[in-house]
Parts: structure tokens; C-alpha cells; sequence
């Protein structure tokens, strides 16, 4: 009985077809009366294929008939060589469901929707890594509108969505991302692949709160256990090696206890930061535990903004410093990254902490002096 040829409601772009035989031995080897240009099949001389230049209208016509000989030429099915072509510029995600029952309608829709989401701020994460967005970027949300529901599989249910690996948008002003797609995809499951083996990547390769939440969101509406899987394109081999993982309960909670974590973790990019220390915070236990150094509230005068309150972490030299300015009444300065953990914003780590230069040239020349014989 002759095999149903079922994915050929989907239509192939003519330079996925061509960039197909270009790359599987087949080779234009001369052309027809009538336009039409003839692909020789190198291994079988005997073996050959018409078809139409790629911009004319009637390529889709003839495009069935040249598969239908290169499944023969190869040895491979019709479906086979279809989905590669179809596949030639594109990566799949798809969420496989393993209880075979069919999913409710609800559960289908939530699946879908939080697919979208998910992808959506894995884009956001791609272009602007921060450990949370408050909404998609408008960057993220057009890069989700590119992205396409395939096909689904015989004998299982799966959501499949397509990713095409070139991006081109008018939306990065900085920076069009050309492999944006294949970038997410591997962003994807690479920290997949490190939930499920225990470990947690930085924000600047793996999840932020955003994605958590969603895919959290997402295993949550499943109405069993699932498989994510990727399906690379053709044409481009994927820098990472993980095709497969499968999301248990296990690993839907390690996920949104990630989520969790980083929703209470934002971070700002590498400021100079100035302004009076209006508290030294020496707390008990840290005097007890003997470390060097101490902490301070500092309050930064944001340029053409709301001044906001820091509570730095010095080491020795840079707490003498800081005690000196809070009992003179001067400024410092710094530079650093802002962590806000609990409402709160952190500085660790401060580089150049020092007194800002207002002081009076004699003052400034005893400092070092004064503040060789403070004590804490």
C-alpha cells in the first residue's frame, strides 16, 4: 500500500529546496526550452529532477514531483525528505506529553500560552540578560511572533514550535542578533539540562525569574510528566550536544525554587556611584565572626533621578575610609554593581571606594595620617 504523503500542506521555500540538492549531491546540469532547469543526481548519473527557478510561480507545482525522485534516488521517504527541507533554516522546541490520554482543551491552551511566554522572555533574556524583566520587551514579544506551531507527531501528542535560526528584525538598535533563534534555542536547553543535573547557571547563560516562572507555569498546566526535545536545523550543527530532557515534579519545583530565588536578586550594570555615609552598620554578628572590614549605608544622589540608599560591603581599608567621611561629613565615592536582595540595594565588592575629592588641600593631606590612627 503506497505510503500517505502527509506534511505537504506545509509549503517549502524554494532556497531550502535548492540549498538542499546543492548540499546532497545533486547538481544543475543544464536547462530546458521551456525555463526549466534539470538537477543530476552525482551518484547516479541516470537519476534526475526538474524544477523551475526559485522566484518563478509554478515552483510549488513541480516541487512534489522532484521530492518524489530524490526519496527514490536516496532511499528515503517522501515525509522524511519533506520535514528536512521544511526543517533546512529552522529549530523546533517541543513539549511531549508521556500520559498518551489527550490533554483538555484548558490545559492545551495554557500549554500554549505559557510556550509563547516562555520563549518570548527566553528572547528578552538572550538580548539583555538581568535576573527579571517586568514585562516582555517589545523586542521579545516580535521575536515570539516569528515563531511558528509545527506540525505534531504520529502517535503522540507534542507541541511543536518552529524557531528559525536567522532572525532579521528591525527591532535591536544595537545589535541585530542574526542567530538570535539558535542563540534561545541553546540558551534553552542548556539550562535545562543543568536543572536536571543539579546545577544552576548564571544568568548570563541560563534561566532568569521570568523564564522560571513561565516554564514553571507551563509544567504546571501539563496534565502529566513531559519530554522537551530539539530538533536543530539541517543546515547548522548546534554548538551544545543535549537533544532531550524530561521534566518530572522533581524538576518542575527545582525550577520554580529558581524562579523564586531570582525574583529577589536584580542587579544593575557597573555604575560610579556618590554620596554622604548616613549610617555605619556594624552589626553583632559580624564583629563576633573576625572578618576585616564592615558595613555602610551610603546615600547616592542619583543624577536627575531618586536618591537611593546603598548599604555597601568594605573590606578594612575601605570601612576606615567610610568611618572617616560619616564623622567629617564628606562624600565618597565608588564604582560597582547594585544587587537588590529584599527590597534592599547591595553593593559588594566596591572598586575604587574613596573619599570624594571636596575635602579642603590641607585636610586631604592628613587623611592618610588620621586615618592610620582610627580604631573601629
Amino acid at each position: 500500500m503506497k505510503r500517505q504523503e502527509i506534511n505537504n500542506s506545509k509549503r517549502l521555500e524554494p532556497q531550502s529546496v535548492v540549498r538542499y540538492l546543492q548540499t546532497r549531491g545533486w547538481k544543475q546540469s543544464g536547462q530546458l526550452g521551456n525555463g526549466l532547469l534539470i538537477y543530476e543526481f552525482q551518484n547516479n548519473p541516470d537519476i534526475d529532477l526538474v524544477l523551475p527557478p526559485e522566484d518563478s510561480p509554478a515552483f510549488d507545482i513541480y516541487v512534489k514531483d522532484a521530492i518524489r525522485v530524490i526519496s527514490y534516488a536516496e532511499g528515503r521517504s517522501f515525509d522524511e525528505i519533506w520535514e528536512e527541507i521544511a526543517n533546512w533554516n529552522y529549530d523546533s522546541i517541543a513539549i511531549r506529553l508521556l500520559d498518551e490520554s489527550n490533554p483538555s482543551l484548558w490545559a492545551t491552551t495554557e500549554i500554549l500560552d505559557y510556550l509563547r511566554l516562555f520563549l518570548a522572555y527566553s528572547a528578552a533574556q538572550e538580548i539583555s540578560p538581568r535576573p527579571y524583566f517586568s514585562t516582555p520587551t517589545k523586542a521579545a514579544s516580535d521575536f515570539a511572533r516569528v515563531c511558528e506551531f509545527a506540525h505534531t507527531e504520529r502517535k503522540s501528542f507534542a507541541f511543536i514550535v518552529q524557531v528559525p535560526v536567522d532572525v532579521q528584525l528591525e527591532l535591536w538598535e544595537e545589535d541585530s542578533r542574526p542567530t538570535l533563534g539558535r542563540n534561545v534555542m541553546e540558551r534553552v536547553m542548556t539550562g535545562l539540562a543543568a536543572f536536571s543535573a543539579g546545577e544552576v547557571l548564571g544568568i548570563e547563560d541560563g534561566f532568569n525569574a521570568n523564564m522560571c516562572e513561565a516554564f514553571s507555569s507551563l509544567a504546571a498546566a501539563a496534565p502529566s510528566d513531559f519530554e522537551v526535545f530539539a530538533r536543530w536545523s539541517t543546515e547548522r550543527a548546534p554548538s551544545v550536544s543535549m537533544h532531550r530532557i524530561k521534566v518530572t515534579q522533581q524538576l518542575h519545583r527545582t525550577i520554580q525554587q529558581a524562579g523564586r530565588r531570582l525574583r529577589t536578586r536584580e542587579v544593575s550594570e557597573e555604575e560610579e556611584m556618590q554620596g554622604p555615609v548616613i549610617q555605619l552598620r556594624k552589626e553583632l554578628e559580624w564583629l563576633e565572626s573576625g572578618e576585616e572590614g564592615g558595613l555602610v549605608e551610603v546615600y547616592w544622589r542619583q543624577p536627575r533621578k531618586h536618591a537611593v540608599k546603598l548599604i555597601v560591603h568594605l573590606g578594612k581599608e575601605g570601612h576606615k575610609e567610610a568611618i572617616y567621611a560619616y564623622e567629617k561629613n564628606l562624600d565618597v565615592v565608588f564604582q560597582g554593581r547594585r544587587e537588590k536582595l529584599n527590597n534592599r540595594w547591595h553593593v559588594f565588592d566596591p572598586t575604587g571606594f574613596r573619599l570624594a575629592a571636596k575635602a579642603p588641600e590641607e585636610l586631604a593631606q592628613n587623611v592618610s595620617d588620621e586615618l592610620a590612627s582610627s580604631t573601629i
